[in-house]
């Protein structure tokens, strides 16, 4: 079987377990597969490994393809990896306290909206 046939039936395959056609990313590089971080899948069913029937929770698959999205904006803006960024643990801590700042500010949004509309139902 040549390496377009396998793809095929892989991504047959994952589609019967549940990847839709929007969760089917291309590398701009080759023909390496990106079904919400499966590329490993594909790697262990070229080598012959059968796969395994699961069910899928369509909330880590939405969060799987974000994270992925994710990725190749911050690889397209600082040209590397996460992996690959050599940050400091002081660097990758600021970042992350950061980042649950922000999020710590979008919930007290939501929340407060949440309570202003009850409020004026009441």
């Amino acid at each position: 079987m040549n390496e377009q046939q396998l793809q095929a039936e892989f991504e047959s395959k994952m589609k019967a377990l549940g990847y839709s056609e929007a969760t089917l990313r291309r590398s701009a590089i080759g023909a390496e597969y990106y079904f919400s971080g499966v590329e490993l899948d594909y790697q262990r069913f070229k080598d012959g490994a059968e796969m395994e029937d699961q069910k899928l929770d369509p909330v880590v698959e939405a969060n799987r393809a974000l994270l992925h999205e994710r990725s190749q904006l911050g690889i397209k803006k600082y040209g590397v990896t996460l992996g690959e960024a050599n940050l400091s643990q002081i660097e990758a801590l600021t970042h992350a306290l950061e980042e649950t700042l922000d999020l710590a500010n979008y919930l007290q949004t939501e929340i407060m909206r949440l309570k202003n509309n009850k409020a004026k139902n009441n």
